[in-house]
């Protein structure tokens, strides 16, 4: 529909290099189209018209799949859906063919003649697309002409979460401040960053507190912020806590 051909054509303009692109068009298929599926029918193993997804902004794993490779083959971007078995994985080679071997569809897409595996199922990915986040899945059945056996995927995992906690003291009356800065990277990052787009700050505030209610059973949240970083696909949080009983003075040995 003129829809989908109008995006296209937003993103190419807004955009020069083909990974840059992709990215833009990836995105928008994690973000913009929700997550659902009614896999009723025909619908449960063929994917609805792609035009169809783009305007109810909904669609299940082979539905946002299909609706990329759409976009990217518009763009002249090599893209292909993917067959995956998320149970199984690698071991659906010891199955006989067959359509129910797959219970999850992908997207391998082909930059600079290197190929990526994107999952458009995942939210709010950020930073280089040749280094998002994609499952483990070992393997998968690409859906390309020159296809003739299942394809292994490298794991590449670069996720990690690194905890600064700050302790400060004023005086001896046992008052203290706490601030805790987490940098979070690869799907970590992803998992954050998809709470901090679904629930409010006061939210996300009260759960954090609570984390460090085990600890400190008086503790107080202040404040709490973030920093996003769309070229890296870093996300850091800065956490600010009130102590109002660090520590209590010993009267006896006072």
């Amino acid at each position: 529909t003129p829809a989908v051909h109008n995006k296209v054509r937003e993103i190419k303009a807004s955009y020069s290099t083909d990974e840059d692109r992709a990215k833009a068009a990836l995105n928008f298929v994690q973000d913009d189209i929700r997550y659902m599926g009614i896999e009723m029918g025909e619908n449960s193993h063929k994917p609805a018209d792609p035009s169809k997804v783009f305007t109810q902004r909904f669609g299940d794993c082979k539905e946002k799949s299909y609706l990329l490779c759409c976009m990217l083959h518009a763009m002249n971007i090599d893209a292909s859906p993917v067959l995956i078995n998320t149970e199984s994985k690698k071991n659906v080679k010891l199955l006989l063919p067959a359509p129910i071997n797959f219970d999850h569809t992908t997207v391998r897409i082909k930059l600079d003649n290197t190929y990526y595996w994107l999952d458009p199922t995942i939210p709010y990915q950020r930073g280089s697309i040749k280094n998002f986040y994609y499952p483990d899945y070992q393997v998968g059945l690409v859906i390309a002409d020159s296809t003739s056996d299942l394809s292994d995927i490298p794991f590449r995992n670069i996720s990690s979460t690194h905890t600064k906690e700050y302790f400060k003291v004023t005086d001896m009356t046992g008052k203290g401040t706490l601030t805790v800065s987490t940098t979070f990277k690869g799907n970590d990052a992803d998992i954050v960053r998809n709470n901090f787009y679904n629930k409010s700050i006061n939210e996300l505030m009260n759960d954090y507190q609570k984390f460090y209610a085990r600890y400190y059973e008086d503790i107080k949240a202040d404040s709490l912020t973030y920093s996003d970083d769309d070229s890296t696909g870093i996300f850091t949080t800065i956490e600010s806590y009130s102590l109002p009983d660090f520590w209590e003075i010993d009267k006896d040995k006072t």
